[in-house]
């Protein structure tokens, strides 16, 4: 995977294959951010958000190359300082306070098990705690309602457990055998483990 820094296959016309680690970086231009999910955080953690938040519209400088050009200069030694920079940081980039907003909200937008577990559930990641899952599905279909979901977004019980435990890696899903209202153990059923306590529903203001 080439955002990951691993070796990939480059198939060279009328050459042999060869496998090399490309020294590259993807670059996505967009008024939106493109809507993906995963899960696991993955793409998020890779993704360096640059908000632009002026707009030009109606005011376009249509004399702005010829002045770029007067400052080429000045830009060339701004990039030259900023690369030295980067390279004194070991290549990674200075993320600021906006820069990390946007981070976790578009980790938020990747994921809709951790939007949910934000919305719902106490996690604690203490293996002591735990849920029935079937109490957590029937939250996460009362919150797929509330949030409008539908389609390729909507999980059945088995791949909702999965999307938690990937967004969530101190969580996870195994049978345990929960203590009733008496304080007798029950029959083994599928948990969170990780969880202390799920919202059924979600409390509105009048």
């Amino acid at each position: 995977m080439v955002t990951g820094g691993d070796e990939v296959d480059v198939n060279r016309k009328h050459r042999a294959v060869v496998q090399v680690t490309l020294p590259t970086k993807l670059m996505v231009v967009a008024n939106k951010l493109p809507k993906f999910i995963d899960e696991s955080g993955a793409l998020a953690a890779r993704n360096l958000i640059v908000r632009f938040d002026q707009s030009f519209l109606g005011r376009e400088d249509h004399d702005l190359g010829r002045k770029l050009i007067d400052e080429m200069p000045g830009i060339a030694n701004w990039a030259l300082a900023g690369l030295e920079r980067l390279r004194s940081n070991g290549l990674k980039f200075t993320i600021g306070e906006a820069g990390r907003i946007e981070a976790a909200s578009s980790q938020m937008s990747q994921s809709p098990a951790l939007r949910f577990a934000c919305a719902r559930l106490e996690v604690t990641g203490n293996q002591v705690d735990a849920v029935a899952m079937r109490e957590v599905y029937s939250a996460y279909r009362d919150w797929v309602f509330s949030e409008g979901l539908s389609g390729g977004e909507v999980r059945n019980q088995t791949d909702l457990a999965s999307d938690l435990s990937a967004a969530l890696p101190k969580v996870k899903y195994r049978q345990r055998r929960l203590k009733s209202r008496v304080g007798k153990a029950g029959k083994p059923t599928y948990c969170l483990v990780g969880v202390r306590t799920v919202t059924a529903t979600e409390d509105f203001d009048d």
